[in-house]
């Protein structure tokens, strides 16, 4: 046990590092004595994924959601989800989100995941409907939830919302430096309406 831990947080340590190569060779080495570690399975999914090796993602990535716990799935889930988002096929990707969010219904990781994936297929009424979902979730990437939201209602030039979002998303996490420039473009885009 103690050698799996130690050869996964190698792999984790280099994934953190950008290292997608090594995390590739590294999950290669640790499944072959570790086969039915699902962690290891996912992050080599993720890193294939990162590869455009979409092929070999797919069957990782089936493994991980195989050996998961049912409970757990909702992140395996939403992996198959990028893997299909970075294919181009949306439709399927959004099959995938759905399944996380109905593994893990207050998460509001896999609505914005659903939300993102509508939003870069240009349903922007659909992706706002799920950001708002998304708050009313109880865990999860709350602080994004809301910057994205305020993304939608920036493009429709509702500023005032879209600095009430922006200011939730503030008070989440200070430091969310992108909120904060979106934050002066939506308050200097009102004062211009307003002038």
């Amino acid at each position: 046990m103690e050698e799996r831990k130690n050869s996964y947080d190698q792999i984790y340590l280099v994934d953190g590092r950008g290292q997608t190569a090594v995390v590739v060779e590294l999950c290669e080495k640790h499944l072959q004595k570790f086969p039915k570690h699902f962690p290891a399975w996912l992050q080599y999914g993720m890193a294939l994924v990162a590869l455009a090796q979409y092929a070999k993602a797919e069957k990782a990535i089936r493994r991980a959601i195989e050996l998961c716990p049912v409970k757990s799935r909702s992140f395996p889930y939403a992996q198959m989800g990028h893997l299909n988002r970075a294919r181009g096929d949306f439709k399927q990707a959004a099959v995938w989100y759905r399944k996380a969010i109905k593994n893990k219904p207050q998460d509001a990781t896999f609505h914005i995941f659903l939300g993102s994936n509508a939003f870069q297929h240009g349903l922007h009424k659909q992706s706002e409907a799920h950001y708002r979902r998304a708050l009313k979730c109880s865990e999860g990437c709350l602080d994004e939830a809301y910057f994205n939201l305020g993304g939608i209602l920036l493009g429709k030039r509702k500023y005032l919302e879209a600095i009430e979002c922006y200011r939730e998303a503030l008070k989440i996490d200070p430091k969310y430096k992108i909120a904060k420039e979106r934050l002066d473009d939506a308050e200097l885009a009102l004062l211009i309406t307003n002038s």
